[in-house]
């Protein structure tokens, strides 16, 4: 390798022992130490090899780390897996589960489609986008209207997440269209202030109380995030519509259907965190294809990947992690 090979196996030791922090305490006290020695051979022993076999490295350590950390938790709270994951038996039947892949469709891969056809393309200013988005977000306020009367089941949780992201962006493109003085950070507050309010519309009540006996339903609903980034598109990067500009938001379709329909709850998450990783790989395919070198592209392309997907992987998991700290804050104003 180059002489910067140090350096960079001395970033991926300390990128590992933040990694660490994901483990529990006892873990970490008892193991860390040792963990961090191992993993720094193998990182140096890598790095005298070459960038192939330090590449293979730490994709192995992404791909080990999350079920190692679900088991030492589980360990550590005794073995009870169901004090972190909820006992479900539920499925979604075929119909209503395409009902809730309707946002997911419009504000992807719909979305998506219309945005590269002449005559609709977001920088042309076209008239008929913003048609589309405003019909888009009136289904999206019936779907959510619909899951506040049935008591919000699975199905109806990205609803009101993709309800705020369509509303933001139809203000957004309105405001474009019409030159409107509207800046990146009126923007960014502006769509704060509609998750707000959208989440504390009166129907949903059910929606959060629901989610006191199942935190695997806010989860799916925060898939919406996931899904509307892997929605989005260079058209510098990709400027004609290919199935790889559509591929991120297919495979997440599928990942959410499967999330529907399969009944344990450990595995519906790990359906969405493996969607999510693949539709991302594919979602950066034309950036690490556009790299002046193919190692550049493979170093680079797989930080993005890693940064990406531990940005998604927090936002996937914050419901549980939320739950955790506050039955953990209980316990010690219990015990004092």
């Amino acid at each position: 390798m180059s002489e910067r090979a140090p350096s960079f196996a001395q970033m991926l030791v300390r990128l590992f022992a933040l990694a660490l922090r994901f483990y529990p305490t006892s873990v970490r006290r008892e193991y860390g130490a040792e963990m961090q020695a191992v993993f720094r051979m193998k990182v140096m022993d890598g790095a005298q090899q070459g960038a192939w076999k330090l590449f293979g490295l730490v994709w192995r350590e992404m791909c080990d780390l999350p079920p190692a950390v679900v088991s030492a938790h589980v360990q550590a709270n005794g073995g009870r897996m169901d004090a972190y994951f909820p006992f479900t038996s539920d499925r979604t039947p075929w119909g209503v589960s395409l009902l809730s892949l309707l946002p997911f469709f419009i504000g992807g891969t719909l979305r998506l489609i219309l945005s590269y056809q002449p005559g609709w393309t977001p920088r042309e200013q076209s008239l008929f986008y913003l048609l589309f988005l405003l019909l888009g977000t009136l289904v999206l306020l019936a779907g959510c209207a619909l899951g506040s009367a049935k008591k919000f089941p699975r199905w109806a949780y990205p609803y009101p997440f993709y309800l705020a992201f369509s509303l933001s962006t139809l203000v957004g493109y309105a405001v474009f269209v019409f030159q409107l003085y509207f800046n990146s950070r009126n923007s960014f507050l502006f769509f704060l202030v509609v998750i707000l309010v959208v989440l504390l519309l009166p129907g949903l009540r059910s929606f959060y109380s629901h989610i006191r006996q199942d935190w695997t339903l806010l989860s799916y609903g925060l898939y919406g995030f996931a899904l509307y980034l892997l929605s989005t598109v260079d058209f510098d990067e990709t400027p004609r519509l290919t199935l790889l500009v559509l591929l991120p938001s297919l495979i997440s379709l599928l990942a959410a259907l499967a999330h529907l329909r399969i009944r344990s709850a450990p595995v519906r998450i790990s359906v969405l965190l493996v969607g999510t990783y693949v539709a991302l790989f594919f979602w950066l395919l034309p950036i690490f294809q556009g790299m002046v070198s193919v190692w550049l592209g493979i170093v680079i392309g797989s930080f993005m990947l890693l940064g990406y997907g531990m940005l998604l992987t927090a936002i996937l998991l914050a419901p549980i992690l939320v739950s955790n700290a506050i039955h953990f804050w209980r316990t010690r104003q219990a015990a004092r």
